[in-house]
């Protein structure tokens, strides 16, 4: 198929667009991650520091709470197992 060199260049100039978008929304990500974990790191930090001068004032074992960070599973992409072979069991039955 064949395109006039404007539709090409405009197309071109597009996804240069985009693909900037894209660049800064991930330079804006990482650096959001990055204070994520310093602040959670920091909270973490005075828990326990929390915990250990309730344990001196009242002697009694003080908990500590903690954020952990939970790894998030990438959704998977939309028909995505519409190429995958399925095995004989998992198959649809055909309808008679």
């Amino acid at each position: 198929m064949l395109v006039s060199a404007k539709i090409h260049a405009k197309a071109l100039e597009s996804l240069a667009v985009e693909r900037a978008k894209r660049e800064s929304a991930e330079s804006v990500l990482k650096i959001l991650a990055a204070q994520m974990d310093f602040l959670r790191i920091r909270v973490n930090q005075l828990e326990a520091e929390r915990a250990v001068l309730l344990q001196s004032i009242t002697k009694l074992p003080m908990p500590v709470a903690s954020l952990v960070m939970t790894p998030t599973k990438p959704e998977p992409a939309p028909y995505s197992d519409f190429f995958t072979d399925q095995s004989p069991e998992d198959a649809p039955k055909p309808v008679s």
